[in-house]
């Protein structure tokens, strides 16, 4: 099964919502392969019920219903359809922040679904290009990332799509995305 991450952009010629998607290797398994997450947090609250809560000697770093576009070790797990979502916590550090970071990310395959009604792009063999090796500031640890995606040289014509949105790509490889991530720093 595939994970996907979602970013809907407006063609601005034609007003087809396309929405770009990684796919194949997720957006949270690039960052946890690439040694960018530090761990020492733990996901509290059961799905679907979800109302998870720290204990009084944890701290909590965020709370989540799903983890559609978020990266933490260990895995967020099953969404939750109730409840106020789970908590991120950790007894290991006293202080967390968030900072911003840009991602530049290279993907050599494409292909396109759903005609002109609902174009959805499929980006995979994807990989984080230029990684910086910590996304914090100081002696501070990554505990989370979450992610906006933006296509900067995508599959597909900018600005329209001749003869409707094609399943095959218009634009040779290799694709760059940005990921517009937002960074929880611990310490």
């Amino acid at each position: 099964m595939q994970i996907l991450f979602l970013l809907a952009a407006l063609s601005a010629c034609s007003g087809i919502e396309v929405e770009s998607r990684i796919a194949e290797r997720s957006f949270s398994e690039i960052i946890v392969q690439a040694g960018l997450l530090s761990g020492a947090v733990e996901w509290k609250g059961t799905a679907p019920l979800c109302s998870g809560a720290c204990s009084f000697s944890e701290r909590q770093v965020l709370r989540a219903s799903d983890a559609f576009s978020l990266s933490t070790v260990p895995a967020f797990g099953q969404p939750c359809s109730f409840g106020s979502g789970k908590a991120l916590c950790t007894s290991q550090y006293r202080s967390c922040l968030t900072e911003s970071q840009t991602l530049e990310i290279q993907c050599e395959h494409a292909e396109g679904y759903g005609g002109d009604i609902r174009p959805i792009a499929y980006y995979t063999r994807c990989a984080l290009v230029n990684a910086p090796s910590t996304l914090c500031a100081s002696s501070r640890q990554t505990v989370a990332v979450s992610m906006q995606l933006d296509v900067l040289a995508g599959a597909w014509y900018p600005g329209g799509y001749p003869g409707g949105f094609a399943k095959n790509p218009h634009i040779p490889p290799p694709y760059k995305l940005q990921a517009r991530a937002q960074v929880w720093c611990c310490s």
